[in-house]
């Protein structure tokens, strides 16, 4: 770990982004690269350089507020799934591309990641739930997929699964024109489940009440890692 601290120290990596240095975020890039201290460098290295090159930490907290208050994006409070690791639920119906900036939502999304892999290393991987009920073409962000892809390229803890929950009657025409976009590494993960009862073969069942109370807490934390 030391090595590893002072090798982004030489190097002045993630200036400005106090939790680049966190234990528990460096510790999750080490277990990544099986304790290599070079290899988790340039992992964390490669992870910032992604990072600012899409444009996160541009926006800040209150912008991210206003996003998350959608319920568009959200967490169910205290709940993991069956391996244990956190659930992030994206509502795409609620979503429009041409009106809300894409950078608005997968920033959201990274700073909920990145408060996960400040607090534990304890999390080999995440779940993300994809409610598409109601979609329609409009709510259709290729965006997303690209940041979902440099996710999986750079992120040290990765989606274990993607549950794609109430696909609508149009899915499988959006699956042949999202599917060229995606990596063979992430189609493996996607998981449909047309209904509850599909639902629970991957993973329990989850509270129905819209839940904000987390989001002061994500904003404290998002506060401790310099937004």
């Amino acid at each position: 770990m030391k090595e590893l601290v002072e090798m982004i120290d030489n190097e002045d990596v993630g200036r400005g982004l106090p939790h680049i240095k966190n234990v528990y975020f460096l510790r999750n890039f080490l277990e990544s690269c099986d304790y290599d201290s070079y290899k988790a460098f340039l992992h964390v290295s490669k992870y910032v350089s992604w990072r600012e090159e899409i444009g996160i930490g541009k926006i800040n907290f209150e912008q991210i507020r206003e996003e998350l208050e959608t319920g568009k994006l959200s967490m169910p409070m205290g709940k993991l799934d069956r391996d244990g690791n956190p659930i992030i639920i994206f509502v795409s119906r609620l979503h429009f591309p041409s009106v809300t900036p894409t950078l608005l939502l997968v920033t959201a999304m990274t700073y909920i990641l990145e408060v996960y892999l400040c607090s534990s290393s304890r999390y080999t991987g995440f779940t993300i739930i994809n409610e598409m009920g109601g979609v329609s073409m409009s709510n259709i962000d290729i965006k997303v997929i690209q940041f979902m892809q440099g996710l999986q390229k750079y992120s040290p803890v990765l989606p274990t699964q993607i549950i794609i929950y109430h696909a609508p009657s149009l899915f499988s025409i959006l699956w042949k024109a999202v599917s060229v976009f995606l990596d063979e590494s992430i189609k493996g993960k996607i998981k449909l489940a047309k209904n509850e009862g599909e639902f629970e073969k991957f993973l329990d069942p989850l509270p129905t009440d819209s839940d904000l109370s987390w989001i002061p807490e994500i904003r404290e934390k998002f506060a401790q890692l310099g937004g």
